[in-house]
């Protein structure tokens, strides 16, 4: 079984983190959000906080402290995997989603996908939208992890004006 991680929805109106029990991190995010910034809905076992920059960072550092060497992953209401919150124009991006640099090697796409898969395979995952992240995860590595189809891939980036300039 693999370990749990949070997960993190990033809509207009709201940052909604979905947390495995760990009551100091939970302690933590409430210490370091303001109470007016953060809502808990027990319904949906989520904190859903102000779509802000101040706190999306505040999410990031209660992760790296209490699940340290964990990428994040991070989606938008549309699906998609966002590198940072100042990255969210680049949604659709495939190495975004597996959370691997443009320059990742073959075996990085691998093991990147098969964690995600763990993480998010709908049999594990009971989240709502598990089946169409996961449905997201495998599209991106079917593409990655051809050559050939990758090459086209970062082709079509360039021509689209998707990629990033200053690699």
């Amino acid at each position: 079984m693999s370990k749990a991680i949070p997960l993190v929805l990033v809509g207009k109106d709201a940052i909604v983190i979905k947390m495995p029990f760990h009551m100091e991190a939970k302690e933590s995010l409430k210490a370091k959000v303001h109470y007016s910034q953060r809502e808990w809905v027990p319904a949906e076992k989520v904190w859903k906080l102000s779509c802000t920059k101040e706190n999306f960072d505040k999410v990031h550092e209660v992760v790296a402290e209490f699940w340290p060497g964990v990428k994040l992953p991070v989606f938008s209401k549309e699906g998609d995997v966002q590198a940072t919150f100042d990255t969210a124009i680049d949604t659709t991006s495939y190495y975004t989603i597996l959370a691997v640099p443009e320059k990742a090697t073959t075996g990085e796409i691998k093991k990147a996908h098969r964690i995600l898969v763990l993480k998010l395979h709908p049999d594990q995952n009971s989240a709502l939208d598990a089946a169409k992240h996961f449905m997201l995860v495998q599209k991106a590595y079917k593409v990655l992890s051809s050559e050939p189809k990758r090459k086209k891939y970062d082709k079509m980036r360039v021509l689209t004006g998707k990629l990033k300039r200053n690699r």
